[in-house]
């Protein structure tokens, strides 16, 4: 019984392993856990997996809210809030390899 279960679920999640997106964690579903609604996430944090914190180039500091349940948001069940600590804002980045002419 236990067998079969692992090999449905590989049947199921295996394409979407072979992917391989370019965009990791796009909705922010996996970050930093914690106790409260929002988390301050502070600039050099890579607590948000597949992405980086910075802060404001215009104070040289900031950082954001990491917002878990009950927040509303659009898609999954996490997003952040980019005005954290203080309302100095941050934000995240990222980067990733692109071919020329390969749609994206």
């Amino acid at each position: 019984m236990s067998s079969a279960l692992v090999l449905l679920c590989f049947a199921y999640f295996a394409p979407a392993a072979l992917a391989n997106p370019i965009i990791i964690n796009p909705s922010f579903e996996l970050g930093p856990s914690g106790c409260c609604s929002d988390v301050d996430v502070l600039p050099g944090s890579s607590a948000l997996v597949g992405w980086t914190v910075f802060g404001s180039s215009l104070v040289g500091r900031g950082s954001i809210d990491y917002l878990n349940p009950p927040w509303r948001v659009s898609d999954g069940s996490r997003a952040i809030d980019l005005d954290g600590r203080d309302a100095l804002h941050g934000g995240v980045s990222r980067s990733f390899d692109t071919e020329a002419g390969k749609k994206y």
